[in-house]
């Protein structure tokens, strides 16, 4: 889950400013182009006034607002000595560090649901910062028209001595925007940061599929006639090995608790996993000191219970998996600063490697003691870091993506070696709301990498066309690169760092289902729920973060019976039914509260994957031209319908299908799955 708190949701925007000049021009190929990207090809500019910082009055640049929290401790200027083009660029200077400081410029008629890009390129010098989100970086800010801001993004910070960097942020128009405000920034940080030749430009996705026509007055659900490119991986959970840590057995968990955990993935039908490591749970100090020669007895992989040793809780989970015959995608959390492998000046909860041959190394180690030594077939994937956009930089600015990628690269090298590499895909990216890195990844890692992931907690059910927000987010990287795209994580944009505060409502339970749906609909393959229940990660007094209680599962802790929730319900039909391997069919709708997809599963049987976000029923006929006719079982989570207890959703009844039609009535509010029945 991304451990951060999403301090920028609540972001001071910039006060009301000139509004910019708006044209057409140009193409948004030239932006993606830097990233290796083949698939956005409408011609889109947004042009930004005096984005060149050369226009100016009075040393002042020309159509920017100029603003700080602290104007005694913050400058504006534009300087005519350093520049990357043109004759000028904004300078801004701090003494002491200011919360903001930042020239920004307001926008309107950019187009809701719909994603752009603001690029722009930033050197500093001496720029101090102390933790993440500080630095030199661009702001976009969406605000309606009582000025209410409804989303905030920021590019990657810049810090220490830099010389021009490219940044880009991208953010998506989310519904009721009327103007959208840019900006450049040095936010908590001092000394001086220089931005020039801002660009901003759309990023158009695939048109959504055409509105059918209606059957005899009844509004259609249209299959395609092709599948997406991507066959479906599946759905499945973040599982991380802490169940029998001590956090844990001192509150009380038994096998009886573990036996009813295991009983419900049995339920569900879980066949894909997401298990996080650090490296200090097996190699608490350096092996030796050569990373070409591994040193057997360096490393603790014992198989302790009763004095917390990380490795029991892991072992006993990849024995369920070896059991359900799933999936484990393993990764690794960071490397803590506190240990001999991390850097020691991160500046996020985490930290990156500070010898990467050390590091895969160390992974090369472990993936050779679980296949080879313990005998695990179940792990499929392995993830060198899980998202390294919080982790790739430090308080002097040095780390950045060049060197996560010299890491993957290693991890690569090393795996070819130890003859793990082919029995085991490499995943990329796995970045945290980061298309910019996502796209860094593409460009560099895909001639050795086998998929990508990326990690979502942006929307709710009740976000305005939440399908379509979600297809824009996943549509974006699927464009970009051949292979497979997942999600790693996702959950609502209800977060902190460790807590889901709408985990107990009826709408996360749709919202999980539309997150499905909608994920495949856009070229996904898949993705993995944050978390698959309740339990302490760790116990400390940070209230910050819920004093180390992970409480964003699928079910509640053992304090609460382990209670099941709404998306337990809701997400138990997507496991179940979303069956891997199936081929993935858009269905196309008239109406935008309607998320719905077909699959055709690996026997020739037809799914029907079905949310209605709508306050009322809404009648309509599944048109599917290859196929003509079939039975249904059909399952609904509906409020009306959730049993009391952790018992599934079971069948209500049948739909017949006749001559390639199948009338459906979807209720308010609701996800319907159809089964075709042998």
């Amino acid at each position: 889950m991304t451990r951060r708190l999403r301090l920028y949701r609540r972001a001071r925007a910039p006060r009301r400013v000139p509004r910019g000049v708006l044209r057409l021009a140009l193409s948004a190929v030239a932006v993606m182009a830097t990233l290796g990207a083949t698939a956005w090809a409408a011609e889109t500019v947004v042009a930004v006034a005096n984005a060149g910082m050369e226009d100016e009055v009075g040393g002042k640049p020309t159509h920017w607002q100029l603003w700080t929290t602290s104007a005694a401790d913050a400058a504006f200027s534009v300087d005519r000595e350093v520049w990357r083009g043109g004759r000028g660029a904004l300078r801004i200077q701090a003494e002491k560090e200011t919360l903001y400081a930042i020239a920004g410029q307001r926008l309107s008629g950019l187009q809701p649901g719909e994603l752009y890009a603001l690029s722009g390129w930033i050197r500093t010098r001496d720029v101090l910062a102390r933790a993440d989100y500080t630095g030199a970086c661009l702001v976009t800010t969406c605000k309606d028209r009582d000025d209410k801001i409804l989303d905030t993004k920021y590019s990657g910070m810049e810090c220490g001595t830099a010389e021009w960097r490219l940044v880009t942020v991208y953010f998506m128009v989310v519904e009721g925007t009327a103007t959208v405000d840019v900006g450049c920034v040095l936010k908590q940080s001092v000394g001086s940061a220089w931005f020039d030749d801002l660009r901003l430009e759309h990023c158009p996705q695939a048109p959504e599929p055409p509105a059918p026509p209606a059957v005899e007055g009844t509004p259609a659900l249209a299959v395609s006639a092709l599948a997406k490119r991507a066959t479906l991986d599946g759905f499945g959970v973040e599982w991380d090995p802490r169940f029998w840590r001590a956090c844990n057995r001192e509150e009380g968990v038994t096998e009886a608790d573990w036996d009813l955990i295991v009983a419900r993935l049995k339920k569900m039908g879980v066949r894909r996993f997401r298990m996080g490591l650090e490296s200090l749970d097996y190699e608490p100090t350096n092996d030796n000191d050569d990373p070409a020669e591994t040193n057997g007895d360096g490393f603790d992989f014992s198989n302790r219970g009763a004095d917390d040793g990380p490795m029991y809780s892991l072992y006993r989970q990849l024995d369920v998996c070896e059991a359900l015959g799933a999936s484990v995608t393993l990764f690794f959390w960071q490397f803590s600063s506190s240990s001999w492998l991390g850097q020691a000046n991160g500046r996020n909860w985490g930290g990156a490697p500070r010898d990467i041959e050390e590091a895969a190394e160390n992974l090369a180690a472990l993936l050779q003691h679980l296949k080879r030594q313990k005998g695990y077939t179940c792990i499929k994937e392995l993830s060198p870091i899980g998202e390294p956009n919080l982790f790739y930089y430090n308080a002097a600015g040095e780390i950045h993506f060049a060197d996560y990628a010299s890491y993957v690269e290693a991890v690569h090298r090393r795996l070819l070696a130890a003859g793990l590499r082919n029995e085991t895909s490499l995943v990329g990216s796995a970045d945290s709301d980061s298309l910019e890195w996502f796209g860094n990844a593409v460009k560099r890692l895909d001639p050795i990498v086998d998929r990508y992931d990326s990690h979502m907690y942006l929307y709710d059910a009740n976000t305005a066309n939440v399908g379509r927000a979600i297809r824009v987010f996943v549509q974006s990287r699927v464009a970009m690169t051949r292979k497979p795209v997942f999600l790693g994580e996702f959950g609502t944009g209800h977060t902190t760092s460790y807590l889901q505060v709408d985990r107990d409502t009826y709408d996360r339970g749709l919202f999980v289902a539309v997150h499905a749906i909608s994920t495949l609909k856009a070229g996904g393959s898949g993705g993995y729920h944050w978390t698959l229940h309740d339990m302490y990660y760790q116990k400390n007094a940070w209230a910050e973060h819920n004093f180390g209680m992970m409480a964003t599962g699928l079910w509640a802790y053992k304090d609460k019976g382990w209670a099941v929730r709404p998306d337990y319900h809701s997400y138990a039909l997507v496991t179940r039914y979303a069956e891997p391997g199936s081929r993935v069919y858009d269905v196309a709708a008239a109406s935008r509260q309607i998320d719905a997809v077909a699959l055709l599963t690996p026997r020739g049987r037809w799914t029907y994957l079905l949310a209605n976000r709508d306050h009322a029923d809404a009648p309509h006929v599944v048109l599917n031209p290859q196929q003509s006719a079939a039975t249904f079982e059909r399952r609904v989570f509906s409020a009306g319908t959730l049993p009391a207890d952790d018992s599934l959703i079971p069948s209500s009844g049948t739909q017949r299908m006749e001559h390639g039609k199948l009338p459906v009535t979807l209720p308010a509010r609701s996800f319907m799955v159809l089964t075709e029945e042998d």
